[in-house]
């Protein structure tokens, strides 16, 4: 099975990346009408170039090492791990109705802006979590164990359809 994704990011005048995910799609050209449709609407139409529509590998994750956060050259501390916080794996996770299930992490750094990075698309569910409890071990993943998510995919969903 393959799908298309759809997202759209951009950075404001203070630095804040906004990222959102539109949906996944059957088609590349029902991803690309999606886009064309949201390309009028209210935020959207402010930021067309922000736009992505990729392809992703199913059950590969795209992000599979861990991360520092820098200020110019300079790595920052990584934070202490908080005590007692748990990750989406200790909750339950919807069902998805096309048997896909999208992780991605999110977190607010230091300076307020939010951070997203996105890991991948599984065909199972036991595979997105695999994915995540691998990334809970790695720096950056490990201190911010709750900002992951594992989303169910409803293909031609579409977030966002009235824009932002």
């Amino acid at each position: 099975m393959t799908a298309w994704m759809v997202y759209h990011e951009f950075e404001d005048a203070e630095f804040c990346e906004h990222f959102k995910v539109i949906g996944f799609f059957r088609t590349r050209e029902q991803a690309r009408t999606v886009v064309r449709n949201l390309k009028r609407k209210p935020g959207f139409a402010d930021h067309q170039r922000g736009f992505f529509v990729g392809r992703p590998t199913l059950n590969e994750a795209a992000w599979e090492e861990g991360f520092h956060t820098c200020l110019g050259d300079t790595t920052m501390p990584e934070p202490e791990t908080p005590f007692g916080l748990a990750s989406v794996l200790d909750f339950e996770i919807r069902e998805s109705e096309d048997s896909l299930w999208h992780v991605l992490h999110s977190y607010v750094d230091q300076w307020n802006r939010t951070e997203t990075k996105i890991i991948g698309l599984y065909s199972d569910l036991e595979l997105a979590r695999h994915a995540v409890k691998n990334l809970l071990k790695q720096p950056g993943f490990r201190s911010r164990p709750t900002g992951f998510q594992v989303d169910p995919v409803n293909l031609g969903e579409v977030a966002y359809e009235n824009g932002f």
